[in-house]
């Protein structure tokens, strides 16, 4: 149910959208050149899955309006580190303001909702393993 009304609000977008299975504690991923959504096929609360698919909205939301340029278009991993975790913060702050627009009953979870160093270290990692791709 929830994947269909995921796949429904994508298409109202206009962005593709794509369920599989990520690395690690990956919820999900932007690919803006491709105009795609990945969300982790092992999330399996509505809460979860929505929760992942208005972050990742908001991150094209972002991109397209120019902000946090540097952490959206930079392939440099110590670039990206230096904003990344005010960019998801406040990428997480947009998004639960979608998903109440949403589902008024459910409950927007953060990834990043986590100790400052945790966070960081959270990110460092995922940035890392991007650049050995």
């Amino acid at each position: 149910m929830v994947l269909a009304e995921i796949r429904a609000l994508a298409k109202k977008e206009g962005i593709k959208v794509k369920f599989k299975r990520l690395k690690g504690a990956i919820a999900g991923q932007s690919h803006f050149e491709e105009n795609l959504i990945v969300i982790n096929s092992l999330l399996s609360s509505r809460a979860e899955l929505l929760s992942t698919w208005c972050h990742e909205k908001v991150h094209f939301d972002c991109y397209k309006k120019g902000l946090w340029h540097n952490y959206h278009q930079s392939d440099d991993p110590k670039v990206l580190l230096k904003t990344a975790l005010k960019a998801e913060r406040f990428i997480d702050r947009l998004a639960a303001i979608e998903l109440y627009k949403i589902d008024k009953r459910c409950h927007y979870l953060s990834s990043y909702d986590i100790p400052n160093e945790e966070a960081k270290e959270f990110l460092k990692n995922y940035y890392e393993d991007q650049e050995q791709k």
